[in-house]
């Protein structure tokens, strides 16, 4: 269920290198979880990834996290999710949990591209951004990005004024809200 895998993200987190170990594995977060509260974590596992795996959050505050995750129409997206996106699969280490705004139909279309930048742009910058993104879906792509000012907001802007789909990826989870004025 989505809630193993919050749990999981959350105990390795974010941008954890860890997460590729786990996955191969081949251990299921709930079965992790459950070998964590019995204090039994396999041998196989390196040291490290025991230790942070040790200290096991309990299912209520995992719980917690997803009802405030839902409540603010943030989106979640394990990796065990049908629309996690397959090019994100085959990275070394894949972020185990995504959490998005808008239409995550598009992270499973082969052709997203992303575009990031600064948040202090110049008005060049952000108009470039826009250009592209507006270029890009007439071209039949999905620009995706994430949900701060700047760069990141005008890449929406511009996929939104082409009529095409907009999908914010949160960077740093859904726990943080960075930068506090971009969240709706």
């Amino acid at each position: 269920t989505a809630l193993d895998w919050i749990w999981l993200g959350q105990a390795l987190g974010p941008g954890s290198p860890w997460a590729g170990e786990v996955l191969r594995s081949g251990i299921p977060p709930k079965e992790l979880y459950r070998l964590s509260l019995a204090g039994c974590l396999p041998e196989t596992l390196a040291e490290p990834l025991r230790r942070r795996l040790a200290q096991p959050l309990s299912r209520k505050q995992v719980a917690q996290w997803e009802e405030r995750i839902r409540a603010c129409g943030v989106q979640v997206i394990p990796f065990s999710s049908p629309a996690y996106p397959p090019l994100l699969r085959g990275l070394a280490s894949p972020p185990l949990v995504l959490y998005a705004w808008g239409d995550v139909g598009i992270l499973r279309d082969s052709l997203c591209i992303g575009l990031v930048g600064p948040r202090k742009a110049t008005p060049y910058g952000l108009e470039a951004a826009r250009s592209i993104a507006r270029d890009l879906v007439s071209c039949g792509a999905h620009p995706v990005s994430g949900h701060a000012l700047g760069i990141d907001s005008a890449v929406h802007e511009g996929a939104l004024a082409a009529k095409g789909g907009s999908v914010m990826v949160l960077a740093c989870g859904h726990d943080r809200d960075y930068p506090k004025d971009t969240l709706p």
